[in-house]
C-alpha cells in the first residue's frame, strides 16, 4: 500500500494498546488506522486515585505485570502522535502534559512503523530525538518535551504507516516525514514494549482528574512556529479512579404483623421467612491498583444501625459477625478468605426464633422470640492493604462508601404519636386516643413506647422489653371504635398507675393500613388540644380501568398497591 503525504484532516494524538497497534500487529488497515482506535480497547489507563496520596506516581505504561486484581493482565500502552502535514528534517514538535507529565529520561525519540523492512514484515525506525524538555516545579518529572525530527540517515527504502493505516512513499535522506506519518513515543531503541515513554502522576489527584497530553507548539527547522501540527485536543493518558468499588444490592424485608402478629418472620419467603439477605460485592476496577489476593491484606466490614431489636445472627457468607457489646452494631474482620472479588456475597440477617441455642439482642442465650422492628440497615467497610505483594506505595487503611443493605418496613397500619400523658396527681390532666376500624376483622393492637418519668424528669430504662411489642387488652372491633387513655397504656406496660408519664408510641395494627385511623386529644382543665399523629404511609391503592382482559368487552378497573413507606 502506498499513499502521498497530501494534507491530513487534523492532527492527532492517541494512548494506543501495544500489542494491537505496535509492532509487527501494525501491518493491517484496521490496527493500524488510528481513527478507528476506540474498538481495538485503546485509550487511558486507569489508575487507583488513592496511589497518589502525598506523592507523585510513576506508572509504567509497559510493564504487562502491574499489580490488579480481577483483571487478566495490564494492558500495554504506547503514546502515539500523528501530524496533519509534512514534518520537515529538523523542524520540532512540543509533548506537554498536565497533572503529571514523563518520567526523567533525557534519551526519549520518536520512530515510525516502517512497513518496508524486514522483507515487508515490517519494523521501527528511528525517526527524531530529544531536544529540549521542561521539569516539573518539584522537579520529579517532564511537564513537557521537545522532539526534534531527524530523518539523515534515511536510504529512501523506509515507507511510514501513515493514521489512515495505509504505507507512505519511500522516504529519501533529510526528506521530510509525509503528512499522517504515526510517531511512537520510546526511551531505548530495542523498541520492545518495555521501551515506550512512561508517565508520572501529580500527587493527591482526585477521582475524575486526567493526566493528558497534546502537542502544544511546532516549529519548521528554520523555528517559525506552525499551526496544523498542533493538536486540536489532547490524549487522556491516565485517569483517576476509586479503584475499590463496593456494591450493596438492597433487600427490602417486610415484617409481617398481619399474618403473624408475633413480628418474628418476615412476610418474603427468598430464602426464609427468618432471613433478610443483601448481597456485597468488591470490584477493583482500575488498571494500576491494588492486589488484595493475601491474606496480609485485610477488610473490616460492619453491619448496624440504631436498633438490632430481633437478630439472633449476621452472617457474610459462611463468616458470621459478631455483635460489639459496646456500640451494638455487628463487626467482621476477615482476609482473603471472604473472597467478595469473585461474586456477590450473601449477608444474612437471621430472625432469632425463639430456639433454646438463639443468641439474642443481648449476645446471651434467649429463649424467646424478639420483636423485630422497621428501620435501615447500613454496611460499611473499611481496607487496609498491604504492600508487600507490588503496590507502588504503602496506602493507609480507609473506608469504603457506606450503604443501606437491609431495609426492613411492615404490612400493617402503622401510627407514630409523639405526646399523650397520664397525670393521676391532678385532676382534669389525661389523654385519650380514639382508634376507628372500618375492616371486617377485629384488629389487635400493639404499641412500642419511649417513657418519661413526669416527676422525676427522667427517662425510664426498658427492662426484658417491656415497653416493645406490647399488646393492649382489647381489639379494635371490626366496623368499630376503641378508646385507649394514658392511664391504658401505663397499664399495659406494667407500669405504676399512680405515677405521671408521659409516652412517645408507636402503634401496629394488625389489620390493612387504609382500614384504621385514629384520632388523639391531650385534655387539661382548661380545654383540650389535638395531638399529633404520623402514619406510616405504604399502601395507597391505584383504581386502573379499561380493556384489561383484552376481550374488547366491557370496562375492567383493577386497584393496584403502591407501596412509598413514610412518615406523615
Amino acid at each position: 500500500m502506498t499513499a502521498g503525504s497530501a494534507l491530513a484532516a487534523s492532527s492527532n494524538i492517541y494512548v494506543l494498546n501495544w500489542a494491537a497497534d505496535a509492532g509487527a500487529a501494525v501491518t493491517g488497515a484496521t490496527n493500524g488506522n488510528l481513527a478507528g482506535y476506540a474498538a481495538d480497547g485503546k485509550g487511558d489507563v486507569t489508575v487507583e486515585r488513592r496511589f497518589t496520596t502525598g506523592a507523585d506516581l510513576g506508572v509504567d505504561l509497559g510493564n504487562a505485570a502491574l499489580p490488579n486484581q480481577g483483571l487478566a493482565a495490564f494492558t500495554q500502552r504506547v503514546i502515539t502522535y500523528a501530524s496533519a502535514v509534512a514534518l520537515q528534517d529538523k523542524s520540532t514538535i512540543r509533548y506537554t502534559f498536565t497533572n503529571g507529565g514523563l518520567e526523567q529520561d533525557p534519551t526519549y525519540f520518536v520512530a515510525i512503523w516502517d512497513e518496508a523492512a524486514a522483507a515487508g514484515a515490517g519494523a521501527f525506525r528511528y525517526a527524531g530525538t530529544t531536544n529540549d524538555f521542561t521539569n516539573s516545579p518539584n522537579g520529579n518529572y517532564y511537564s513537557d518535551l521537545l522532539i526534534e525530527i531527524d530523518t539523515t540517515g534515511f536510504a529512501g527504502t523506509e515507507t511510514a504507516l501513515l493514521s489512515d493505516g495505509t504505507a507512505s512513499a519511500p522516504i529519501a535522506s533529510d526528506a521530510p516525514l509525509p503528512a499522517g506519518t504515526v510517531l511512537y513515543l520510546f526511551n531505548a531503541n530495542t523498541f520492545a514494549a518495555g521501551d515506550v515513554a512512561n508517565i508520572v502522576v501529580e500527587q493527591d489527584r482526585a477521582a475524575g482528574d486526567k493526566v493528558t497530553v497534546a502537542i502544544s507548539d511546532a516549529r519548521d527547522s528554520a523555528s517559525n512556529p506552525l499551526e496544523a501540527p498542533k493538536t486540536v485536543a489532547p490524549a487522556d493518558v491516565a485517569t483517576m479512579v476509586n479503584g475499590l468499588t463496593l456494591t450493596v444490592n438492597t433487600v427490602t424485608s417486610t415484617i409481617d404483623v398481619e399474618a403473624s402478629p408475633t413480628r418474628t418472620g418476615f412476610v418474603e419467603t427468598t430464602p426464609d421467612v427468618q432471613t433478610s439477605r443483601a448481597t456485597i460485592q468488591l470490584a477493583n476496577t482500575a488498571e494500576y491498583t491494588f492486589n488484595l489476593a493475601q491474606a496480609t491484606d485485610t477488610y473490616t466490614m460492619s453491619v448496624s444501625r440504631d436498633n438490632s431489636t430481633g437478630v439472633s445472627s449476621v452472617q457474610l457468607g459462611a463468616a458470621a459477625f459478631t455483635k460489639n457489646a459496646t456500640t451494638g452494631v455487628y463487626e467482621l474482620s476477615a482476609n482473603a478468605t471472604t473472597n467478595l472479588f469473585a461474586a456477590a456475597v450473601n449477608n444474612d440477617i437471621n430472625v432469632n426464633d425463639g430456639a433454646a441455642d438463639g443468641t439474642g439482642q443481648n449476645g446471651v442465650v434467649d429463649a424467646t422470640n424478639s420483636p423485630l422492628e422497621t428501620g435501615a440497615w447500613t454496611f460499611a467497610m473499611t481496607v487496609n492493604p498491604d504492600q508487600t505483594d507490588g503496590e507502588p506505595v504503602d496506602v493507609a487503611q480507609f473506608s469504603l462508601t457506606s450503604a443501606t443493605s437491609h431495609d426492613w418496613v411492615i404490612n400493617g397500619m402503622q401510627a407514630k404519636v409523639p405526646y399523650v400523658y397520664t397525670i393521676p396527681s391532678t385532676t382534669g390532666w389525661s389523654s385519650i386516643i380514639k382508634f376507628t376500624n372500618e375492616s371486617s376483622e377485629a384488629a389487635e393492637v400493639i404499641v412500642d413506647a419511649v417513657v418519661y418519668n413526669a416527676t422525676t424528669g427522667l427517662s425510664v430504662a426498658e427492662v426484658n422489653n417491656q415497653f416493645t411489642n406490647v399488646s393492649l387488652p382489647t381489639s379494635i372491633p371490626a366496623d368499630g371504635q376503641m378508646t385507649v387513655t394514658g392511664a391504658t397504656i401505663a397499664s399495659a406496660l406494667g407500669l405504676d398507675a399512680n405515677t405521671n408519664y408521659h409516652f412517645g408510641l408507636t402503634f401496629t395494627v394488625i389489620a390493612p393500613q387504609n382500614t384504621v385511623h385514629l384520632d388523639v386529644q391531650n385534655k387539661s382543665p382548661d380545654g383540650r388540644a389535638a395531638g399529633k399523629v404520623l402514619y406510616n404511609i405504604n399502601q395507597s391503592e391505584v383504581r386502573v380501568c379499561g380493556d384489561l382482559a383484552g376481550d374488547a368487552g366491557e370496562l375492567d378497573c383493577v386497584s393496584r398497591t403502591k407501596d412509598n413507606r413514610v412518615w406523615q
